[in-house]
């Protein structure tokens, strides 16, 4: 580890906590018609109040799915959007705390629980950040301007809120590393099968043991390591394939549940489909071939699909897209295109060989492309800020190589340099306030 990442990745965690906590006092919250987990109000406890006060602007939006779950379990359908492993995480942990402080409800013990776990995993994946571009691009001026971007990234406040983005990006960077560096099968079947749990599309992590693999074929005349390959991705996708069947025996058989009142009558309220039983015409994903419940339930309750984004009113969210989106995609052309030119005259094996960040613009470039076409538009910051390093080794080649009297003498607001500082601070503060009173945001 790092101390001066480790201390700038903690700073700019407290950074965002005050000012989450200074926005949701400040202004009243908007109220929109979303999904709130069902409490139990004979269940609070005198210290609720304490959390709830000093951390409430983190419970917005899908933290309030992650919260529910960590609680209650998949309990309702539309809950499956939203993948095990942090929730788990957070169950777990917060079962210890409330051992030790039994004056808390199970809530806000989460809350607590789930805050600092991001802190935890923020300096983690903050520290491989660094040591992936020291390793990739091995310049360390751009490592560190790389790891500041990542610090007050655009979507800062969803690393610190309730979300699965700190533990997914460290998973990420964790298994980049590996495959770059040892290729040790057994770091790279656990980062590999926690990413495929953390989020869906941990699944195109699976791309990294595959190029490093065939690039050890290519570069060392050898075979072995693709049998290595194949033990590894196989064994890597059993947790996920688990996790596959449980929801199927939750939603899909006709097995007895005991849901409390509460679960219930909010079911009734917003007309949700509960585990258990299964009524006829619930869950038709059901009686697929291959029962998969997630691409489902994105079509079902978010409208997600091939340019079913693309209307007039979301034009505002498609501006707020557009930098990570241009940037990503314009640069990773420019990349492979030179790339291509360069492949008659060096040879396929030579740009391999000496070309190590290939597979990580690869992944960015899918990815964004991914979120272009089928996504909710204004997630795609905070989908791609999580899970690909190349967003910030490309912001941070426009980036002075010292950041000293920088915010006394910003340069002209039209270089690339300034509207790199200005995207980032901006959507860092901005983000933070909005989504702390329960506004839209990335």
């Amino acid at each position: 580890m790092n101390p001066k990442v480790t201390s700038l990745a903690l700073s700019s965690r407290v950074l965002v906590l005050v000012l989450q906590f200074v926005s949701n006092w400040l202004m009243p919250d908007h109220k929109p018609d979303v999904f709130k987990s069902p409490r139990n109000v004979s269940a609070a406890e005198p210290l609720d109040r304490v959390p709830k006060f000093l951390l409430g602007g983190l419970v917005r939006w899908d933290a309030e799915y992650f919260l529910h779950v960590s609680e209650f379990g998949y309990t309702y359908e539309n809950t499956l959007a939203f993948y095990p492993l942090f929730p788990a995480v957070v169950k777990l942990i917060t079962e210890g705390v409330l051992w030790l402080l039994p004056f808390l409800s199970f809530r806000y013990a989460a809350l607590i629980v789930a805050t600092a776990v991001n802190i935890y995993f923020f300096y983690r994946a903050a520290n491989c950040l660094y040591d992936l571009t020291l390793r990739v691009l091995g310049d360390a001026v751009l490592a560190w301007n790389a790891v500041v971007l990542f610090c007050f990234n655009p979507a800062s406040i969803f690393f610190s809120a309730p979300y699965s983005e700190c533990l997914f990006s460290w998973l990420s960077f964790s298994l980049m590393l590996e495959c770059a560096t040892k290729m040790s099968a057994l770091k790279v079947i656990a980062t590999l099968a926690l990413s495929f749990l953390c989020r869906s599309n941990g699944l195109l992590n699976i791309g990294f043991p595959i190029y490093f693999v065939f690039r050890t074929v290519l570069l060392k005349k050898t075979v072995f390591n693709i049998f290595k390959l194949v033990f590894m991705i196989a064994l890597a996708l059993v947790p996920l394939a688990l996790y596959h069947m449980y929801i199927y025996e939750l939603f899909c058989l006709q097995r007895p549940t005991n849901h409390s009142t509460n679960i219930v009558d909010y079911a009734v309220k917003k007309q949700l489909v509960l585990a258990g039983p299964r009524s006829n015409g619930n869950s038709p994903w059901c009686d697929s071939a291959l029962p998969y419940s997630y691409s489902y339930v994105q079509q079902t309750y978010w409208d997600v699909g091939l340019f079913n984004y693309y209307k007039l009113k979301q034009i505002p969210n498609f501006a707020l897209a557009a930098p990570i989106l241009v940037l990503i995609s314009t640069k990773s052309i420019s990349f492979l295109a030179q790339i291509a030119k360069e492949l008659p005259y060096r040879g396929f094996a030579e740009v391999v060989r000496t070309t190590r960040s290939i597979p990580f613009v690869m992944h960015g470039l899918a990815l964004t492309v991914f979120c272009t076409l089928f996504v909710h538009i204004q997630v795609s910051t905070r989908l791609l800020a999580s899970s690909t390093p190349i967003l910030y080794w490309f912001a941070a080649e426009y980036l002075p190589k010292s950041f000293e009297g920088l915010s006394f003498s910003l340069p002209h607001p039209k270089s690339m340099r300034a509207l790199i500082i200005y995207w980032f601070g901006g959507y860092f503060a901005i983000g933070t306030f909005l989504f702390s009173n329960f506004y839209p945001w990335t």
